[in-house]
């Protein structure tokens, strides 16, 4: 190779595969170096290439414009797991650009408009639908395409967006609020004979009074109940709302943002400071909301303030957790979006939160992470769902530690086994001997150690790698050697 000095690539045809050849080199004095070559999945980055995502502070803050580095949602580490697709995310504002060029694909066939008559009638579709530059930004900062040559990226890039305009001119009533919240979790409401499939999987409004106070209607508080309990077919439907903007505010005097049932998302700066939102106990957490960048009617995007974009990014967020794991309820995805906030700022959390950031600032790869977690929780407790089945060709197969006192020892158990070793067959040294992973279903282990009944082999099982697999099927496009069982031979790694 004449890229290094005395380096050679070698087909090394007196060994099993490549791992036994490189460690039957490694221990023969003439070699400086032998590892074996593994074929691998080597997948390009998450960091998309959209003309303006550097200026997009919130989804990857490298210090640009005098912010904190880091000081974002980690959006572009959740990527690597999911970008959304299969979440339908319903979006009530004033009005959209749904023809914006970076939204092309994005419009969700459920959305529509309430009309300014006095039935108030709702129209299926976009065609004239009102365009608000206001809901353009809002629904833009969750699903704005990734990767078409046009301007930005959203949180969620691969969502579904449900636009819902109501309250054309930011003047209507909450009857009609709660109309298109309903409609939202199940569209039968305003559409006879729509499938209850059809409904949003999460709901966010960045509506309200420029006031602090704001009392609920019974009808509201009823349409909100509604959607948070018997949305997703019974699985609740998560409620994002911008708390109010202004110094000092009482978010308590907010009587529908402090609805038990409503997520109240305040704002934070590239410092990763809260900044002029509504405080107190209701609080749920902060998002970006200080001059991020996004799309707005026009075809065009600019730098904008405001709770109402904190919102939808919280949101953003929710929907690359659930697509980790769709079967998530209202409650889980809640609990599991407050344990992963990052604790920022420099006031003390009691209990976890305080009244100025509530329960932090949201972490988009922390929340994939755990629902990656809960779904793993989840398969574990339900295993014999999957494993067991009288022919054994749908096992699960989990990732189990082989201990031996010796590397001698660990083949000898191994050898003529036939498992699949990953991406990397290594021998290390742990408990006062060595230890390998493979990846094998219950069955097959339990055969080896019959087949081995003498050996003082100790087998644990460490994690169910095809409930992982099923979790992650739906954001692959390659084939999952766990989730479909297809053998890898001994000697090639397939990166996942």
């Amino acid at each position: 190779m004449g890229f290094g000095n005395n380096l050679y690539e070698v087909l090394a045809h007196a060994h099993r595969d490549s791992i036994e050849a490189s460690e039957a080199l490694q221990g023969d004095p003439r070699f400086l170096l032998a590892e074996p070559v593994f074929l691998e999945h080597i997948d390009r980055r998450a960091s998309p290439n959209d003309p303006q995502y550097a200026r997009q502070w919130q989804l990857k803050n490298t210090g640009q414009d005098g912010g904190v580095p880091g000081a974002d949602v980690q959006a572009e580490d959740a990527w690597l797991v999911t970008r959304g697709a299969g979440i339908r995310v319903a979006v009530i504002d004033n009005g959209f650009e749904a023809s914006h060029e970076d939204l092309v694909g994005a419009i969700d066939p459920m959305s529509g408009y309430f009309l300014d008559t006095a039935r108030g009638e709702f129209h299926q579709g976009t065609e004239g639908m009102p365009n608000e530059p206001h809901g353009t930004f809002c629904a833009g900062i969750i699903g704005c395409r990734q990767n078409n040559q046009h301007g930005v990226s959203g949180v969620a890039p691969e969502t579904s967006l449900m636009l819902v305009a109501c309250l054309a001119d930011q003047v209507g009533s909450q009857l009609t609020l709660a109309r298109a919240v309903a409609y939202c979790a199940t569209p039968a409401h305003e559409i006879p004979g729509a499938p209850a499939s059809s409904g949003a999987d999460l709901i966010v409004s960045s509506l309200g009074p420029n006031g602090a106070e704001w009392e609920l209607s019974e009808t509201l508080r009823m349409a909100i109940e509604h959607a948070a309990a018997t949305a997703r077919e019974g699985r609740g439907c998560a409620i994002f709302w911008a708390s109010s903007n202004g110094r000092n505010v009482d978010i308590a005097k907010d009587e529908v943002v402090s609805h038990p049932d409503v997520i109240a998302v305040g704002r934070s700066t590239n410092r990763d400071q809260e900044d002029n939102s509504a405080r107190g106990a209701k609080l749920e957490y902060l998002a970006p909301g200080v001059d991020v960048y996004g799309a707005t009617s026009g075809n065009s995007y600019r730098h904008w303030t405001g709770t109402s974009f904190a919102a939808p990014c919280a949101a953003g967020v929710a929907a690359l957790a659930l697509a980790a794991r769709p079967t998530l309820t209202r409650v889980a995805l809640r609990q599991l979006m407050i344990a992963a906030c990052d604790k920022v700022g420099t006031l003390p959390y009691i209990n976890g939160r305080n009244d100025d950031y509530g329960y932090g600032r949201v972490n988009a790869h922390r929340a994939v992470a755990l629902a990656l977690e809960h779904s793993l929780v989840q398969a574990h407790e339900h295993a014999g769902a999957y494993a067991g089945r009288a022919d054994g060709a749908v096992d699960d197969i989990y990732r189990h530690e082989i201990w031996a006192a010796s590397v001698d020892e660990l083949r000898a158990f191994l050898t003529q086994s036939q498992l699949d070793f990953g991406c990397r067959a290594v021998a290390r040294p742990h408990d006062g001997g060595f230890v390998t992973d493979v990846y094998a279903s219950e069955s097959e282990i339990s055969r080896l150690q019959s087949a081995r009944a003498a050996s003082a082999v100790r087998v644990t099982r460490r994690q169910n790698a095809s409930a992982e697999g099923r979790a992650r099927q739906a954001e692959t496009s390659r084939a999952n050697r766990f989730a479909a069982r297809v053998a890898v031979p001994r000697g090639v790694g397939i990166k996942e």
